[in-house]
């Protein structure tokens, strides 16, 4: 699995994650989830967010905001985070993570 991560999840994973399902298509040989490392947990993707997903035919109506988790990291293979600060919150808050955890060139 491949888990998109940022702050909130309500934007920026949430879309990295749909982008990559969509490029790896339906029988993709790799899950994608997302997750964030400060979360407000339940909450749908933003507006903008969804706004934009669906100018290039994508949605997930269903999507829920929610927080980075050790189980996250034990059943991931890979955690690409949208920027740095997020590998140093994962420095101090789950170091599990940062064997398998890199940060996308921005």
């Amino acid at each position: 699995m491949v888990t998109m991560v940022c702050t909130g999840n309500a934007a920026r994973s949430v879309m990295a994650a749909l982008l990559l399902r969509d490029r790896l298509g339906d029988d993709g040989p790799v899950e994608v989830a997302s997750a964030g490392t400060l979360v407000l947990p339940g909450h749908p993707m933003s507006t903008r967010t969804r706004a934009a997903l669906a100018r290039h035919g994508l949605a997930d109506p269903h999507h829920r905001s929610r927080q980075l988790e050790l189980a996250d990291v034990h059943r991931s293979s890979l955690l690409l985070v949208m920027e740095p600060s997020h590998i140093h919150w994962m420095q101090r808050r789950l170091p599990e993570a940062l064997p398998i955890a890199c940060s996308l060139k921005r």
